[in-house]
């Protein structure tokens, strides 16, 4: 069996990086979920190649990998909105006060800060 190229799998995926990414995280799946009755006939390729084989093949959704790989780097969850309106309007109470926060470019109460150099010692950024 000749050896599967990047080529081959252009018609399938033509950006090459993201041939790369999907080949990487395929073979990935392929190691860590050990497809026994699909592996044993490809027994003598390694998973890369195996990936790579079934991606120009066509035998491998390339969304639904993609989706699993962006799952995959998700930190957090998806959170899924309110749908109690009484939750909601707590929540607007708890943060009314913010319209009363305001910020402004005064910066005159940064005169009377004393500034402290590496030794230790009091100095004025001024000077």
């Amino acid at each position: 069996m000749a050896r599967i190229t990047a080529e081959d799998c252009n018609k399938i995926i033509p950006d090459r990086f993201r041939l790369v990414v999907l080949a990487t995280r395929y073979a990935k799946l392929l190691n860590y979920k050990v497809e026994t009755n699909q592996i044993k006939k490809e027994k003598r390729d390694k998973p890369p190649v195996i990936a790579l084989r079934r991606i120009a093949a066509g035998k491998v959704s390339v969304e639904q990998l993609e989706q699993d790989l962006i799952n995959s780097l998700r930190t957090k969850t998806m959170i899924e909105p309110l749908v109690n309106q009484d939750e909601s309007e707590d929540i607007k109470e708890e943060f009314e006060y913010l319209s009363e926060v305001c910020i402004t470019e005064d910066y005159s109460d940064l005169d009377d800060q004393i500034f402290i150099d590496e030794n230790g010692e009091d100095y004025d950024p001024d000077k």
